[in-house]
């Protein structure tokens, strides 16, 4: 491993020999599209899961404590969250991940580890009420004071998105479901700013590879209206960019990143 220099540039710090990633939550439904696009960069990867060759259950430090010394990694992509039916109001559920987070970047950032992004959420009042909301943004708050000066560090907010393999439970399916089933969501008057999971998979990646710190946006910058009559016209609104190939691009001044569909 290398020492984090605050000073220096991230990019010029990644001259060591072995850049490696330790990837949480790579089964999710986000997580699952990272892999082969953090392999393609080129970096060496590991999973962190209750399956599979490293077998950690990151409830348990000593779990974390043990990967870390096997791995080393010089990269951390948290995704990892209990999100099951539910989630949103389980106190008890997000205080263990809080906890667990917390405990993970500590353990990172000791094994010598010097670039981490998490997986976050949107700001707004919806999301923010809820305990979800309040834990993901304190791990953000109390993350961003940990890492200052002691290795580099990202938070992607994550906003609406839709793909193969998504619950019915959420947003987009449940519009999409309700409308082929002749009923009328009860979304009517909202926008949202939606992109494909495989997109956002991609923004993570890319967010982890660059230099960029702090909050940054994973959207696309233009909200659509999630239901307007006919319905029909809710799907050609929504999903009219589906048509073109998807392409994802930095922005350096907005601290976003935008994905653009082109016919």
């Amino acid at each position: 491993s290398m020492d984090w220099d605050p000073t220096a540039s991230f990019s010029a710090q990644r001259v060591a020999a072995r850049i490696s990633v330790l990837v949480t939550g790579a089964t999710g439904f986000i997580g699952q599209h990272t892999i082969p696009i953090l392999k393609k960069m080129g970096y060496e990867t590991y999973t962190a899961s209750r399956t599979g060759w490293l077998r950690c259950d990151l409830l348990k430090n000593e779990d974390i404590i043990r990967v870390m010394n096997q791995v080393k990694p010089t990269h951390l992509l948290h995704m990892a969250w209990d999100v099951t039916d539910g989630y949103m109001n389980r106190e008890e559920t997000n205080l263990q991940w809080y906890n667990a987070s917390m405990d993970l970047v500590e353990e990172f950032i000791h094994h010598g580890g010097y670039r981490i992004t998490v997986a976050g959420t949107q700001r707004n009042q919806e999301v923010d009420k809820t305990s979800y909301g309040f834990y993901k943004n304190k791990l953000n708050d109390d993350l961003s004071r940990r890492c200052k000066d002691r290795c580099s560090y990202s938070y992607g907010r994550i906003h609406y998105l839709y793909g193969e393999n998504e619950k019915p439970s959420r947003l987009v399916p449940y519009i999409i479901n309700t409308i082929i089933s002749g009923g009328d969501p009860s979304v009517s008057g909202k926008s949202i700013d939606v992109m494909h999971v495989k997109d956002v998979a991609n923004a993570l990646c890319q967010i982890l590879n660059f230099d960029n710190e702090g909050d940054i946006d994973i959207c696309t910058g233009k909200p659509v209206p999630i239901y307007s009559r006919p319905p029909g016209c809710y799907v050609r609104s929504l999903f009219h960019h589906d048509a073109g190939s998807r392409r994802c691009r930095r922005y350096d001044d907005q601290s976003r990143f935008e994905c653009s569909r082109f016919c």
